[in-house]
């Protein structure tokens, strides 16, 4: 007969078990697998468009790597800390494996942090490199920057810090003393979801600026208001914070709240990387359309018209406003995603406007 005490009695109806307890191991697995995937193939995405196709790699594209290094530093050791304690019952738990689960669930807690910081800093940088001749917007986003910054620099040695020694973060027989853990946890949720929020309308006046038709600038607002779906996730994982703490299952109810905090995570990665598709989907679309096209009907064999994306695209995107505009003197300005194509008069007014296919042209605004 086994000698091992379980942390917290099993509750009527149920059985301890150590040897093979009912986790959430499985279905964690397979989730973290196909979202972690669906990352490294969003980044090479974009490391592919910004070193081959626009040849211009940037921080913003350096914060992503280390993003994602993070990000899958955080999926091994959430999945690692299921072994012992996160997606277990807790009466299913000993004291050692409940202080080793611990352990790494206070390490991934600081990849989060990691994470959360270097994604936005990736959006904020990338998006002065695309309105950077907009200066009356740069020192918002700057601003941006050293504010993300400051804050996840603060969260990061607040959540380390907090308990002294640290290592009474995982093992409570240690004589120290810890902050009340809810206010990190709200803290850091609440600067989440208003940070969160910040990136997704800071670009936003400067698309409705344009002197687009409200179509366009309804595509382009959707491309930058993809990081809705993240503000969405934020809001929810703030909103279940409460139930890990007042939980009468806490270890059980953890794996649930991780999955929501490695899926805001994962698609504010993923949505990070869309913004540097249409550049790809421009030098490439045609391409890949006749690929899906020979796969969905192989029998229609392949067209001539497939493997030639570049010269179809140029000829797609010629217009009579720019072939009238050409007569005008141009300042062009080249960024990651963005090839921007001035007709500037000579008060300095920006004369026309199109952002279409990962460029920006013609447009409408006062440089200033």
């Amino acid at each position: 007969m086994s000698t091992q005490v379980g942390i917290k009695p099993a509750p009527a109806g149920q059985t301890v078990n150590f040897v093979d307890p009912p986790t959430q191991t499985a279905a964690n697995i397979t989730m973290y697998t196909v979202m972690l995937v669906v990352c490294a193939v969003c980044l090479a995405v974009r490391m592919y468009t910004r070193t081959t196709i626009n040849r211009s790699f940037g921080f913003d594209d350096a914060f992503c790597i280390a993003g994602f290094a993070f990000l899958v530093t955080y999926s091994g050791l959430m999945l690692d800390c299921g072994n012992y304690y996160a997606g277990r019952h807790i009466w299913d738990i000993t004291l050692p494996m409940l202080t080793h689960g611990s352990k790494l669930e206070v390490w991934a807690e600081w990849c989060y942090l990691v994470v959360s910081g270097t994604v936005k800093l990736s959006y904020l940088l990338l998006y002065i490199r695309i309105f950077g001749p907009f200066q009356r917007v740069t020192p918002v986003m700057w601003t941006g920057v050293v504010f993300v910054s400051l804050i996840y620099v603060v969260l990061l040695m607040m959540s380390i810090l907090d308990c002294q020694p640290i290592h009474r973060h995982w093992d409570k027989t240690v004589n120290g003393q810890c902050l009340p853990a809810m206010v990190l946890a709200y803290s850091s949720g609440a600067f989440n979801v208003a940070t969160d929020f910040f990136v997704l309308v800071v670009p936003m006046p400067t698309v409705w600026s344009m002197n687009l038709t409200t179509a366009k600038k309804l595509r382009v607002s959707a491309v930058f208001g993809l990081g809705i779906i993240v503000v969405s996730l934020s809001i929810t994982r703030l909103a279940k914070t409460p139930i890990v703490f007042k939980s009468t299952d806490p270890s059980w109810d953890l794996s649930t709240f991780a999955i929501y905090s490695f899926l805001e995570l994962s698609f504010g990665f993923i949505c990070c990387c869309l913004l540097t598709f249409p550049a790809f989907l421009e030098h490439h679309g045609t391409t890949v359309m006749s690929w899906l096209r020979s796969r969905t009907n192989p029998s229609g064999g392949s067209s001539s018209n497939g493997s030639s994306s570049s010269p179809h695209s140029e000829k797609r995107r010629q217009s009579p406003k720019t072939d009238e505009n050409d007569k005008n003197s141009f300042n062009s300005f080249n960024s990651a995603d963005v090839r921007l194509t001035f007709a500037t008069a000579p008060a300095g007014l920006v004369q026309s406007a199109d952002l279409e296919a990962g460029e920006l042209r013609d447009l409408s605004s006062l440089r200033s």
